[in-house]
Parts: C-alpha cells; sequence; structure tokens
C-alpha cells in the first residue's frame, strides 16, 4: 500500500499554499496546518502516512510538535524543515526522532524524492542497496549531564554500542563490557546514545517499511564461514527487498533488479586527518553508486550529506572521474604530496607515554639537526594516539626528489640501523616508506 497522506504543518501560507498545491496536484492527498497547535489537533482527528513540519513556529514548534507526535505514532515518517543556519536544530530534530530534513529554499522536488523513493522501488519489486559505513547500532554512549563519552581502557577511541549483545565494543582491540546505565564521572543516569550504525539504520528502515524484508551486512553479521555468500546469494534469489550494510557491499555486487542505492552521511570518512581522505570519499561513493541500474532498468542513488558542496562528493554524485582526478591532483600538487614528492611516515610507540614521547623528541631532533633538504613535520600524537595500550606518536618525511632510497640512506644517516632493529625502553620505532594511512 502506497502512503500517501501528508500532514504539511508550516507557519508561512506562501510555502504551506504551494507545498499544499504542488503536492495536491502531485497526487498525495495533503492538508495544511499554519502552525503547531492546530497540526496536533489534525493529527489526532485523522490518520496521515507523513508529517512536514517546520522546526521553528509559533505557540508550537517542530519540536513539541514532534515529540507529541511520536507519543502516539512513533513509526509515522517525520520530515522537518528549517533554515540553513539552523543545523543545531537539526540534529536535535534527529535526537527526537527527525527521518529526513530539508533546508530552506528548497526544491519542493526534494521532497517528493525523500517520501517517494524507497516507497516506489518496493512497490515495482526493484531492491535497494543502502550503505551506512559504521556498523553497530549508536556510534557513542555519552552522558547527557557532564558530556563523558564511554571509551576503551586500551585505545584512545570511544566504545560502539552494539545492541545484539547489549554490549560497548571496540573496533580496534576487541575489548568489550556491558552498556553502561549510570555515568562513571559523575554517576548520572542521564546515559544517552548518539549515533547511527547499521543496527540502527536497519530498525529505522523496518520501522518506514515494515514488509520491506532486510538483509543486514557487515561485520557482525558475516562472522562464521560461508556468511558472506549465503547473505549475497539470499539477495540475488530476491529473497530480501533491501541490502544494507558498510563498505563490503560497495563494490563488486552485480544485481539486476537494484535500482536504488542510498548512502548514509557520506561525510563520515571526509574529515579525517588524512590527504587521502577526500579521495577515499569518492572512491566509496562512485562505487556504491554504480550499483544501481547496471541493466536494462534505470536506477538514481541519493546521498545524505552535511556537505553537497564538497567537490568529491559532488564528484561522485555526478560520476565523473575526470572531475575528481584533476581537483585531486591539484590538491596534492599544491600541498606536495605524491606524485610530485615521496613521504615516510616513522612511527614510534609503547606502552609507556612518556618513554615515547622521550624518543619521538629525541629522533625529531636528530632528523631535523642540519637538514636542509627535507619538509619534516611532528613529531606529534598520531590521530589514534593509543591502539591496545600502546601509545602512538608519528613524524611525516617530505622529499620533492622522489627518491626512497634518498630518504632511506638519511634516516639511516641520522638515526642508525639499531634503533629500528630492536625496542629501546620498551619504544619500537618503525619506517613506513610511502604510507597508504596516515592514521
Amino acid at each position: 500500500m502506497e502512503n500517501n497522506k501528508i500532514l504539511i504543518v508550516e507557519d508561512d501560507p506562501n510555502l504551506g499554499k504551494v507545498l499544499l498545491e504542488y503536492l495536491s496536484m502531485k497526487g498525495f492527498d495533503t492538508d495544511i496546518a499554519e502552525n503547531g497547535e492546530i497540526g496536533l489537533k489534525k493529527f489526532l482527528n485523522q490518520q496521515y502516512d507523513f508529517v512536514v513540519l517546520d522546526i521553528m513556529m509559533p505557540k508550537k514548534d517542530g519540536f513539541s510538535l514532534a515529540q507529541d507526535i511520536r507519543k502516539i505514532d512513533d513509526k509515522i515518517p517525520l520530515i522537518f524543515l528549517t533554515a540553513k543556519s539552523q543545523k543545531e536544530n537539526i540534529l536535535k530534530a534527529f535526537k527526537i526522532g527527525a527521518d529526513d530534513y530539508l533546508t530552506k529554499p528548497f526544491s519542493i522536488d526534494e521532497l517528493l524524492v525523500r517520501i517517494k523513493a524507497i516507497q516506489k522501488r518496493l512497490k515495482k519489486n526493484e531492491q535497494i542497496i543502502l550503505l551506512q559505513n559504521r556498523r553497530g547500532f549508536s556510534l557513542i554512549q555519552q552522558c547527557e549531564d557532564c558530556g563523558s563519552i564511554t571509551s576503551c581502557e586500551h585505545c584512545a577511541v570511544s566504545l560502539t554500542y552494539h545492541r545484539t549483545h547489549n554490549k560497548l565494543i571496540c573496533h580496534y582491540c576487541k575489548f568489550e563490557m556491558d552498556a553502561i546505565v549510570t555515568c562513571t564521572e559523575c554517576n548520572s543516569e542521564n546515559i544517552d546514545l548518539k549515533g547511527a550504525g547499521t543496527q540502527k539504520v536497519e530498525d529505522v528502515v523496518q520501522q518506514q517499511f515494515p514488509k520491506a524484508r532486510i538483509i543486514r551486512m557487515d561485520v557482525d553479521t558475516v562472522q562464521t564461514r560461508g556468511a558472506h555468500q549465503k547473505l549475497l546469494k539470499q539477495f540475488e534469489d530476491h529473497e530480501a527487498d533491501i541490502l544494507l550494510g558498510t563498505q563490503m557491499i560497495a563494490k563488486g555486487l552485480d544485481f539486476p533488479d537494484v535500482t536504488l542505492v542510498g548512502v548514509i552521511n557520506a561525510d563520515s570518512g571526509l574529515f579525517l586527518p588524512d590527504f587521502r581522505a577526500g579521495e577515499r570519499t569518492f572512491q566509496l561513493l562512485y562505487q556504491v553508486c554504480g550499483r544501481s541500474g547496471r541493466h536494462s532498468k534505470p536506477g538514481e542513488a541519493i546521498i545524505q550529506t552535511w556537505n553537497p558542496d564538497d567537490p568529491f562528493i559532488q564528484s561522485a554524485a555526478q560520476l565523473d572521474i575526470k572531475k575528481f582526478y584533476n581537483i585531486a591532483l591539484s590538491q596534492r600538487q599544491e600541498l606536495k604530496y605524491p606524485p610530485f614528492s615521496r613521504l615516510a611516515r616513522i612511527l614510534i610507540s609503547g606502552k609507556n607515554k612518556h618513554n615515547v614521547l622521550s624518543v619521538a623528541s629525541q629522533v625529531g631532533a636528530k632528523l631535523k639537526s642540519d637538514n636542509k633538504i627535507y619538509e619534516i613535520l611532528g613529531p606529534t600524537p598520531a590521530p589514534i594516539e593509543k591502539i591496545r595500550e600502546h601509545w602512538r606518536y608519528h613524524m611525516i618525511i617530505k622529499s620533492t626528489q622522489n627518491s626512497a632510497s634518498g630518504i632511506h640512506t638519511f634516516i639511516h644517516q641520522k638515526l642508525g640501523v639499531n634503533i629500528f632493529e630492536r625496542e629501546f625502553k620498551g619504544v619500537r620505532v618503525q619506517i613506513d616508506m610511502d604510507p597508504v594511512s596516515m592514521l
């Protein structure tokens, strides 16, 4: 059954009139309410399939109305309208239970995309791939009173909540603990789950489309031998309508009935402290968008992002490899990154933070002494400062001479060879030539 009865709650009479006329023309049974109080009365007296509401309204704002609606119906899709300057309100809206949002001014066709895309595919017995490159239920567990985030005891990262076992798990060292009910810092019981992993997305999609059959594919669901192939075979045989997963579903898949790809939070890797972050975001988006419409049926992709003007996201949305290549090459040339230079990364790690910092400082001083050829950055804490009880500092050596042997000779002349062959005070020093990751 197609969802087609919509309640619009909008205090701007001009916008409300345009929305009412346009959606009615498109075949939707549409009601309009000019403020939150009237909107709530209408919602109590009639059955709706969607609610579109403005965040900022007199008498009863969108937040209050959404909370009241959720108490009555916790599954109805809510789409918020907001000004571009109200990003903090968007975050609050999602916490209340928003399913989507549009920023003013917007094309009304954008609203139709949100409402109709998934429903249309399910009605036509076509298939959908949804990418959320974060596994687990919620990304973090945070105290609402003091702001404390539950972190791994062995790594400098937050723990991810997995609802299946009601555990907080570290994705680096596999440490796990029971989900907390009181804050370890202030003893508050006001603990909330923030962010959305694949488990939570699965829940939300199932609530919005209760008849849809969903396969979730992430590290948690493919742990047993052959599980990966089994899930893909089920999807190929139309035993599911929606394939939801992490980056393992982004490439190499070819299903003739997949006509819609959705990417949730495409920005998740965009701002990592690595010069390849934008390029990897493009690669992931380009690959997953290419899963849609691969055969006779036309396909489309919808990318959810906070940064629609980012050149890497734009290039991926347009499937424009040449544009991406020119942007990436230009940025690398400007900042003197490969192929316009050679890089070496020196990683210093150990269990005693003081000793690690001491060795890192000594290594940095020796490398920088009487050096006029190489650009040397650091030492600084690595972006992930601690993994498996080991503290990590790193340095980057950049050479425009494009000679790996020259960098090796320079490092060995400055530091000797023994420092890389044995630990010193429990500290290990490693060279990574042309590093793939800067984390």
